[in-house]
């Protein structure tokens, strides 16, 4: 692995994807600003939603995204700056959990570079999400998050980890229903492999289930 981080392009270099997604996530968020200051229909939604903190505000979907948007209003006011700062946070959040994935799945930091970049490959990210998505955006960072934190857990049974993970899943809970699907199928596979079944089994797991 040393051998190869040394050698990789500077673009497949740690600090320089890091660089990168925020550059794509500024350059896209400043063009859409530019563009126009109307935002979607959902994001419209959430933002008249979001006059008042409150502990729920509709059934389809959980507060997350309601609360971080309250929270960034606080400070930005309402408007299309706040629903961007949002989604493209979420964003780079998304594409360097996918990055440190990759990194424990491959020695070759071209493949985990390649893998922080290409969603935005993927219709629903690099073109539907810069159009009006709010609560997917998050949904996206919980679940690669979450998969980063069991997979760290898995490696090493220890209370920081499982209080990571339980973080992590109860964030995920919160930012929208269909992230259900995304822990059974993350379960189904932690069950499927056996050193990771054994590891699950370690008492650590009670504080993610606490958590």
């Amino acid at each position: 692995m040393t051998q190869i981080a040394t050698n990789a392009p500077f673009w497949a270099r740690p600090p320089a994807v890091a660089l990168i997604v925020l550059a794509y996530a500024l350059a896209h968020g400043l063009l859409r600003w530019v563009a126009s200051d109307t935002i979607g229909i959902d994001e419209a939604n959430e933002t008249v939603l979001v006059q008042s903190l409150e502990w729920g505000y509709v059934v389809r979907q959980p507060p997350l995204y309601d609360w971080l948007l309250w929270a960034i209003h606080r400070w930005t006011g309402p408007g299309i700056g706040s629903t961007l700062l949002l989604k493209y946070a979420a964003l780079c959040g998304t594409c360097l959990f996918l990055h440190r994935i990759a990194r424990r799945l491959s020695p070759d930091l071209r493949i985990a570079a390649l893998a922080a970049f290409s969603p935005v490959a993927l219709y629903q990210i690099g073109w539907n999400y810069h159009e009006g998505v709010t609560h997917t955006a998050i949904l996206s960072t919980a679940v690669a998050g979450s998969i980063l934190a069991l997979m760290r857990f898995a490696e090493a049974p220890k209370p920081g980890r499982a209080a990571a993970l339980g973080l992590a899943i109860g964030l995920g809970l919160l930012c929208k229903h269909s992230y259900y699907a995304a822990l059974a199928q993350m379960a189904v596979a932690a069950l499927a492999v056996a050193p990771v079944r054994r590891r699950l089994a370690s008492p650590w797991l009670l504080l993610s289930a606490a958590l």
